[in-house]
């Protein structure tokens, strides 16, 4: 539950800056050092690349953890799915799931996490629903099986589509940015499940998937701005619910 709220707040106060070019920030691609740490055992990870640098999330190295939860937000039910785009747009209430790696919280002798700001993130944000259902009846048992999986679009609205979100930082000059598929075009994209196992236990269930894909990522809340192409991504998740 810690998780699910300081994921709902990091998402909705983070700084959204742009530029006028499409193409990579100066700041941050120009200056972020990508990094793949050790860590070949890791059972969960995610690894892509973007212009030619390739980088790397594992589940317990280098201060992240693996993330598996819901997230309730306001979304557009449409292909375009921000309001900053088209002013008619309309947001409904929507609670999504979300796969990925985040940067672990810090704890205070209070009990109130925090999350370290200027770490990266990658989600994979399932397509959303109206109502609120058990996290593994959301989003593994209604939604995944092996083969393809559509991507939020310009085509393809919150509805329907996954969004493939990444956060990139730069430590020198500060600089937070969202980048996502969200209303941009992603015609010659892919998101697929090469793997999915489910094991049942008496106490839960044990899931092992592996995501494959590449996409445009484009700036949060405007589409027109496309800031890099991920290619080769892969997301391998081992956990149990």
């Amino acid at each position: 539950m810690k998780n699910t709220i300081w994921l709902f707040v990091l998402i909705f106060s983070s700084l959204f800056l742009g530029c006028e070019k499409e193409e990579l920030i100066p700041g941050i691609v120009k200056e972020l050092e990508f990094v793949c740490p050790d860590g070949e055992g890791a059972l969960s990870y995610f690894e892509g690349v973007i212009d030619d640098n390739k980088f790397c999330y594992k589940d317990e190295v280098n201060g992240y953890r693996i993330e598996i939860s819901q997230t309730a937000g306001f979304r557009t039910d449409g292909p375009t799915t921000s309001s900053t785009v088209d002013p008619n747009a309309v947001s409904n209430y929507r609670v999504w799931g979300n796969l990925g790696f985040m940067p672990k919280a810090i704890w205070n002798n209070q009990g109130v996490g925090t999350i370290p700001h200027l770490k990266h993130y990658v989600l994979l944000e399932t397509p959303a629903n109206p109502e609120s259902q058990p996290l593994s009846e959301m989003i593994f048992d209604n939604l995944m099986e092996v083969g393809d999986l559509p991507i939020q679009s310009n085509k393809v609205g919150s509805m329907e589509g996954f969004n493939i979100v990444f956060r990139f930082n730069d430590a020198e000059s500060h600089v937070s940015q969202i980048f996502e598929t969200t209303g941009g075009k992603q015609d010659d994209s892919y998101l697929k499940i090469t793997e999915l196992e489910k094991t049942e236990y008496p106490n839960g269930t044990h899931y092992e998937v592996t995501f494959e894909f590449s996409c445009n990522l484009y700036y949060y809340g405007d589409p027109k701005k496309l800031y890099a192409r991920l290619e080769d991504g892969k997301m391998k998740l081992q956990f149990e619910i």
